[in-house]
């Protein structure tokens, strides 16, 4: 070996020897430093750590929370509701359904933050085409009785501003434990109802059937895709889902498939409904029957009979009733040879048909597999944003001006309707229809765009207080022209406005008489 090689070699022994020290003095450093720093832990006895440097992160609350003080207590005393016996899910359910479950929880609930004892007491309600409501009847004899009975009343839509009229509801607005600003309240409805500071009524997330009877239109996706046809959902994120593009799209839709003259059971069609929902037509044009002018007045609406007005319903009857594109039922039941609009739709035989949001439901029961959507019913023009109606049947909830205990009853009041807000609505809108029954992500997206447009018409409520139900006839009427058999009446638009507003006014002046 070389002396060069061996100095080499040499050099490299040493050079691995000292790695070896050096390595074994970190380690030994390393050591020391964890003992040091266990020894210091030990030292502050366990009071500090190292992640006690920073305070936890404080869970945030997704829901606002009510201003009911926690220190409130009724000492049991019993708040009797009176309600519909044809709707006991909404109140008092012996159910098993999720939503039905997260009632009851809400009731408990409110149960144990005031210290009440909730009594649900059932009547019958409903829908009366006379006005003589019984669940009014039962009200107003409780009332006029003297016997006090009931504190919290809600049934049918309608019949509460018969009741209303009558006399028989107290005004909310008296008690600040109720805010009709708070997100458990259909904002729409606490404002246009609001006459000279007075509101009889309310609705929000105190009700299922808010929720459930919000009008939407529905679309078959599978069948838009088999005909080749734009998403529907491009539309609504181009704001130009109008009217006027809507009875061009369908153009494209209409086949007849069953060789049978005329409109047929067998055909496709672009849109299948039935008569009543003439009613959600009407409001998403942007038309009105009842509103407030700049002073609060209740007033007859220039939507009525406007030129605007009068070109919308111009454009709705002559597609409604001369177009083989649509097809509305007069009514749901099944008639041999008479197209059914829900079998239509379900059968994959329309791409479109408008119903209330409860329909889902139905389209997932029918096991039909059906991949489907849901939309806003289209705007008129560009002037107006989108408007969404709930179904008129829907649920209102009052205090009865003969309860004993109004104050009481206004604070449950305000308390069901918050628990409502984070324990009932989160299962029946997020988790029932927003996820199971829509299929998409943008299907929950156009929901939240329902609700946020939900519009009220006081001539909807005051319905039973106009001969004849002219707003009911009128909202559809003037959409469909001939459906129902107003095709006498509607046949020159203007003049039937005039005859209607003549006799409306009259109304319009006992029902704002009512808020003096």
């Amino acid at each position: 070996m070389s002396l060069s090689s061996s100095i080499l070699s040499q050099t490299s022994k040493k050079e691995i020897i000292m790695k070896n020290i050096f390595a074994k003095i970190i380690l030994l450093l390393l050591a020391l430093s964890m003992l040091f720093g266990f020894a210091a832990c030990k030292k502050d006895d366990g009071k500090k750590t190292p992640t006690d440097t920073q305070p936890p992160e404080e869970e945030t609350d997704p829901y606002q929370k009510d201003s009911i003080p926690d220190n409130i207590n009724y000492g049991e005393e019993e708040v009797v509701i009176l309600y519909d016996e044809l709707r006991p899910e909404e109140f008092d359910p012996e159910g098993a359904s999720f939503v039905e479950e997260a009632v009851m929880s809400r009731n408990t609930k409110v149960e144990q933050r005031l210290n009440v004892t909730l009594n649900f007491t059932p009547t019958t309600g409903g829908y009366i085409n006379t006005g003589l409501s019984p669940f009014k009847a039962t009200v107003e004899n409780d009332v006029v009785g003297g016997l006090n009975t009931f504190d919290i009343c809600a049934d049918y839509g309608m019949t509460i501003g018969s009741c209303a009229v009558s006399g028989l509801c107290v005004n909310l607005t008296d008690y600040d434990i109720i805010d009709f600003d708070a997100p458990w309240w259909a904002s729409d409805l606490s404002t246009s109802a609001t006459i000279n500071n007075k509101l009889y009524f309310g609705v929000g997330d105190i009700s299922t059937s808010y929720l459930s009877n919000m009008y939407c239109m529905f679309f078959n996706e599978d069948l838009v895709n088999d005909l080749t046809l734009q998403s529907p959902y491009d539309m609504v994120e181009m704001d130009n889902w109008k009217w006027e593009f809507f009875m061009q799209y369908c153009n494209e839709i209409y086949a007849d498939l069953d060789n049978v003259e005329g409109k047929s059971v067998g055909d496709r069609y672009g849109l299948t409904m039935t008569h009543v929902t003439g009613e959600s037509v009407f409001y998403s044009g942007g038309c009105q029957m009842l509103e407030l002018d700049t002073d609060g007045n209740l007033i007859l609406s220039e939507t009525m009979s406007n030129s605007r007005a009068s070109n919308f319903y111009s454009l709705t009857t002559s597609f409604f009733n001369d177009s083989n594109n649509v097809y509305v039922n007069e009514k749901d039941d099944d008639n041999d040879g008479v197209v059914n609009w829900k079998d239509n739709f379900l059968d994959g035989n329309s791409v479109f048909t408008i119903s209330q949001l409860s329909f889902a439901k139905a389209i997932i029961d029918s096991g039909s597999g059906m991949k489907f959507g849901v939309l806003p019913l289209p705007k008129y023009d560009d002037n107006q944003n989108y408007r969404s109606a709930c179904w008129v049947g829907r649920t209102l909830y009052f205090i009865s001006s003969g309860s004993p205990v109004a104050e009481m009853a206004a604070t449950t009041f305000e308390c069901l309707a918050s628990e409502g807000y984070r324990q009932v609505t989160p299962v029946l809108y997020e988790d029932t229809y927003k996820l199971r029954y829509s299929k998409d992500e943008t299907s929950g997206q156009m929901i939240d765009l329902i609700r946020a447009s939900i519009v009220f018409d006081l001539a909807q409520v005051y319905t039973y207080s106009f001969e004849d139900q002219i707003p009911t006839r009128m909202t559809r009427a003037l959409t469909f022209g001939t459906i129902s058999g107003y095709a006498t009446e509607m046949q020159n638009i203007s003049t039937a406005m005039a005859t209607y507003k003549s006799g409306m006014q009259q109304v319009v002046q006992t029902i704002y008489n009512s808020y003096q």
